[in-house]
């Protein structure tokens, strides 16, 4: 990734408001549940040298705080090599949510943020059953 892409997204989480303060903790789970963290994003190990091929675009994914994993966050998923396109998403003890993606995929710098985050999944989740519905 060139680095004028890694400064234009680093300024465009400064801009948007999307760093967080982060209490260290670790998310544990329920009996019979588990952290949907670990099937949104690959685990700390993996994410730095690894990404999802495909077409029409590729996956890369930067999580901050950069571990395995918090009780609270965002990452970023890339769609380029280049940094162009991309989703934020947050993510709390209790949702994962939706906060912004590009408005133009050449300018790392225009996105739209959502009004509000939109939760699309709980953060921890039954094991071997369906989630319980979101409704936003």
């Amino acid at each position: 990734m060139r680095t004028s892409s890694i400064v234009s997204t680093a300024l465009l989480l400064v801009l948007a408001g999307l760093v967080q303060a982060q209490d260290g903790f670790i998310l544990e789970c329920p009996a019979g549940h588990t952290d949907v963290m670990k099937y949104f994003v690959m685990d700390q190990a993996r994410r730095t040298n690894k990404f999802m091929k495909g077409r029409p675009n590729s996956l890369y994914t930067e999580v901050f705080p950069d571990r395995d994993f918090a009780a609270r966050g965002h990452w970023l998923w890339l769609k380029s090599a280049t940094g162009h396109g991309f989703d934020v998403k947050v993510f709390d003890e209790g949702h994962v949510y939706m906060r912004a993606t590009e408005l133009t995929w050449t300018d790392n710098t225009s996105f739209k943020r959502f009004v509000k985050d939109l939760p699309i999944s709980e953060r921890c989740v039954p094991e071997g059953k369906a989630g319980p519905e979101i409704k936003g």
